[in-house]
């Protein structure tokens, strides 16, 4: 019985999630995971496509790692967010407000400490219509939610 009520409760409280959010969360885990097989499998053709990176010079193996590095961390989140739009759509919103979030921080942090990029980083135009696709669900989520909450 005291199950029941349990039950019933995490029912009321449990937000309805639009259908688009964790379908575009899907999406930007696959893209996600595109980047970190690219970052870490094909990172070769990835640093002569995109990033255009000087390998000539005594940190090449340096900058083949963290690149490396950053793939790995594409694979998780990739992987993460796909997890999440599949068993937790609940909490695809909040996923889809922490890349900006992130994405903040490293903006902060990149200009604290006066990073001036070498290369072209041509990558960095898909990570802007990433971003804002996030920020975009994100807002449109949450305002889809706010007016099916006034129609109750």
């Amino acid at each position: 019985m005291e199950y029941r009520k349990m039950e019933d409760i995490e029912k009321k409280n449990k937000k309805e999630i639009p259908k688009f959010t964790w379908v575009i969360l899907i999406i930007l885990g696959c893209i996600d995971l595109l980047r970190g097989i690219m970052h870490t499998i094909f990172i070769d053709e990835a640093i002569a496509l995109f990033a255009h990176y000087d390998l000539s010079g005594p940190m090449a193996g340096d900058l083949m790692l963290q690149m490396s590095a950053f793939g790995i961390s594409n694979l998780i989140t990739g992987a993460m967010f796909i997890i999440i739009a599949l068993k937790a759509r609940q909490m695809a919103d909040i996923a889809l407000i922490c890349i900006p979030v992130a994405y903040l921080i490293g903006i902060i942090a990149i200009k604290i400490n006066n990073i001036v990029p070498q290369s072209d980083l041509l990558g960095q135009y898909g990570m802007m219509v990433y971003l804002g696709v996030s920020i975009i669900t994100f807002i449109a989520t949450r305002v889809k939610m706010w007016l099916e909450n006034k129609k109750k």
